[in-house]
């Protein structure tokens, strides 16, 4: 018996689950590319040079900024370290921010690009958390409703 040379269902969801987590990462690069857009203007692709079509070029129809691609490493180097603090939570600490820049001192990008990377994701963690909190409770709400019934 030959083995099926055809990649599963379970390769194939990992792989979809590869490509969202980095066209959520080039949303977030998009953001802050447009917030330091003034600050920091080589980190941006200008409208013209844009030939790629990701999921950002989908949702901006034009108006977001595209990052460029070593803009993008360093993104994904900063995630990278993020993940690597925080886990699947939020490691709160006296000097959160510090800490993290601290670990990222060895990328090379500009300070504020760090920490509106870092404040934007310890953002968006915060509210998968808190969703999750709220999701939790209300299911306990629930069986308690319908053990009382």
């Amino acid at each position: 018996m030959v083995p099926s040379e055809e990649p599963d269902d379970e390769e194939y969801i990992q792989a979809d689950l590869q490509n969202m987590a980095y066209d959520g990462l080039e949303n977030l690069a998009g953001y802050i590319c447009h917030k330091l857009k003034h600050e920091v203007p080589d980190i941006a692709l200008s409208t013209d040079m844009v030939d790629k079509h990701s999921w950002v070029d989908h949702l901006s129809e034009g108006g977001l900024s595209k990052p460029t691609d070593s803009f993008m490493l360093d993104m994904q180097a900063l995630h990278v370290v993020f993940n690597k603090i925080n886990g699947s939570g939020l490691f709160i600490s006296k000097n959160y921010l510090g800490q993290h820049l601290q670990q990222a001192a060895g990328i090379e990008c500009n300070l504020k690009v760090k920490k509106l990377f870092f404040r934007s994701r310890m953002y968006f963690r915060m509210r998968i958390l808190n969703k999750e909190l709220a999701d939790l409770s209300t299911q306990r709400k629930r069986k308690m409703h319908k053990i009382l019934k």
